[in-house]
C-alpha cells in the first residue's frame, strides 16, 4: 500500500512538473507572437506618419551681362508645387519701388504701400493689365494674384519710376545674390524645369533632376 501510494504521488509529482513547463512555453510562445503584432495606439494617441523623403538642393550661379544685371536675378522652378504660398509688399519711397524686384508666389497677395506725403501710383501694363491708381499719402492698395508672370511697374505721377514684380508659379523661388548666387532648399525629389531672369535680360530655362537628400547644381548665363 505504501509503495503504490508513493509511486502514485511521484507520477502526480512528474504530471504537475510536465504541466508548469507547457505551460510556461505556451505563455513564451504567446509574448513572441504578441512581439511580431503591430501595436494599436492608445486612444487620443495619433499614429505614426510614414517617414518622409528628404528634399534636395538646388543652387547656382546667374552671371549676365552686364554683369551688374545679376544682383537682381531671380530663378523659380516652373512645375513645382505652390505648397507655401508667399505674399508681396511693394513700398513707394523716395520716388523709388522697394524693393526693385519684388517675388511671390501665385495665389499671394501683393501690398502696395506709399510712404509719400503726396499721392502717389503703381500700375503695370504686362500681361493681364493693372492698375492701383492714384493712391492717396500714405495710402496702400492690395492685389491678388493668379497668374504666374513678370511684370514691369510703373508709375502714372513719375515716368522715370521702374520696378519689376515676379509672380512665380511654385513656391520654390530665390533671389541671387550681389554675386549671382542662389540656392533652394528641401525640394521635393523630381524633375523640374528651371527659370532664371533678371530686370531686361532673356530669361533661360533649362531642366534638372533632383534626387533626394542631394545637391543639384545649375549655372545660367542671361544676355540682353
Amino acid at each position: 500500500m505504501t509503495n503504490s501510494t508513493s509511486r502514485n504521488a511521484g507520477v502526480s509529482r512528474r504530471g504537475f512538473l510536465s504541466l508548469c513547463v507547457t505551460t510556461a512555453s505556451v505563455v513564451a510562445a504567446g509574448r513572441a507572437l504578441a512581439d511580431t503584432l503591430p501595436t494599436e495606439p492608445k486612444p487620443n494617441e495619433p499614429s505614426p506618419s510614414p517617414r518622409e523623403t528628404p528634399g534636395g538642393i538646388l543652387r547656382g550661379v546667374v552671371s549676365t551681362t552686364p554683369a551688374q544685371a545679376g544682383q537682381n536675378a531671380v530663378v523659380y522652378i516652373e512645375n513645382a508645387p505652390v505648397d507655401r504660398v508667399t505674399d508681396g509688399k511693394l513700398d513707394d519711397l523716395k520716388l523709388n519701388f522697394v524693393p526693385h524686384v519684388c517675388v511671390m508666389t501665385i495665389g499671394g497677395t501683393l501690398t502696395y504701400v506709399n510712404h509719400h506725403p503726396f499721392p502717389d501710383s503703381a500700375f503695370s501694363a504686362s500681361n493681364e493689365k493693372w492698375d492701383f491708381g492714384v493712391v492717396e499719402a500714405n495710402g496702400s492698395r492690395k492685389r491678388k494674384f493668379e497668374k504666374a508672370g513678370i511684370y514691369t511697374l510703373l508709375c502714372h505721377i513719375h515716368p522715370n519710376q521702374v520696378g519689376f514684380l515676379v509672380v512665380s508659379p511654385s513656391s520654390y523661388f530665390a533671389k541671387a545674390d550681389k554675386q549671382g548666387h542662389f540656392e533652394l532648399s528641401n525640394v521635393p525629389p523630381g524633375t523640374y524645369d528651371v527659370v532664371a531672369w533678371a530686370p531686361r535680360m532673356k530669361l533661360e530655362r533649362k531642366s534638372i533632376v533632383v534626387a533626394p537628400g542631394a545637391e543639384a547644381v545649375l549655372d545660367f548665363e542671361l544676355k540682353r
